[in-house]
């Protein structure tokens, strides 16, 4: 008989323990112990495990146990039906569960079974703000203006041009208000209005450039382009200012993650001397 929604400290600890191991378990349960009461759910049947957490933008992150055989695939399976029954009932958008990649292939399956979808294998990058690049950027009209002085509804708009045709993760286009985007954005550091950007050209909007400063590193969070002016170097010159952002403010690494299957991305980042880290494979389950 599965136990639902069981945030009593001894299923925690061994929930927590099949999902990440005994050390990790440990970390696991350090590392929620800043979320309020209601934002996050064990879930425990025999030898599988499934954590959820609630995530600002009207998400909800979903981290399983790896089964170990036929009988914990099906568990895993029905915990998961468990949770999104629970999680249809509380006016998200989406579920998303990032695992390793390659995933174990009972860990897909019983996220398979249960309805969620392939979304992307991600690639995690990283460089050094130090690297020397003996190139520039290749779009001098190119003006950044930080949120400081600029309202979310105006980067609202804009952004919502930037993914028309987008190639970054298109199964997810749509699902999501732009609203819940910016909130999504916001969620992974304290927000930093400084090192977000508009870029314009002749006073129009062209692009966005979104950087989260966390602890050494700057993530480039997002970069997008509108339609009209792609294909003209302005992601790269992004990409510069990232970069020279990084170096002015003492940052030692920058980091993104990317969609392998991006090409035009892939390849801009590598110019820029960025190199894998490690690569994920990112699965959803839309909720509305």
């Amino acid at each position: 008989m599965p136990s639902v929604n069981m945030n009593t400290k001894k299923h925690e600890v061994i929930a927590a323990e099949l999902i990440a191991g005994k050390q990790g378990g440990i970390r696991l349960l350090e590392l929620l112990g800043s979320k309020a009461s209601g934002q996050y759910t064990f879930y425990h049947e025999g030898g599988a495990a499934l954590l959820s957490v609630m995530n600002k933008g009207r998400t909800c992150s979903l981290l399983p146990s790896v089964p170990k055989d036929g009988d914990e695939g099906d568990a895993l399976q029905s915990l998961l039906k468990q949770a999104i029954e629970s999680l249809s009932t509380q006016s998200l958008s989406l579920a998303q569960i990032v695992l390793a990649n390659p995933a174990p292939t009972l860990q897909v399956r019983a996220l398979i079974e249960a309805g969620f979808e392939d979304l992307a294998t991600l690639h995690y990058l990283e460089r050094l703000s130090s690297i020397t690049v003996f190139r520039t950027s290749t779009f001098a009209g190119l003006q950044f203006q930080s949120m400081e002085t600029i309202g979310d509804d105006t980067l609202g708009k804009v952004l919502e041009e930037t993914y028309i045709e987008s190639l970054d993760c298109p199964k997810l286009h749509g699902v999501r208000s732009t609203r819940d985007i910016i909130d999504g954005h916001r969620m992974s550091s304290t927000y930093h209005p400084e090192y977000w950007f508009i870029g314009t050209i002749d006073g129009a909007s062209a692009c966005v450039l979104l950087l989260n400063p966390n602890d050494d590193a700057l993530e480039l969070a997002y970069v997008g382009v509108i339609p009209s002016q792609r294909e003209r170097g302005i992601a790269d010159s992004c990409v510069a200012k990232a970069i020279e952002i990084a170096q002015l403010d003492d940052f030692k690494r920058i980091t993104l993650v990317v969609d392998s299957a991006n090409a035009n991305a892939c390849n801009l980042y590598d110019k820029w001397n960025f190199e894998i880290r490690q690569s994920r494979q990112a699965f959803m389950y839309k909720l509305c």
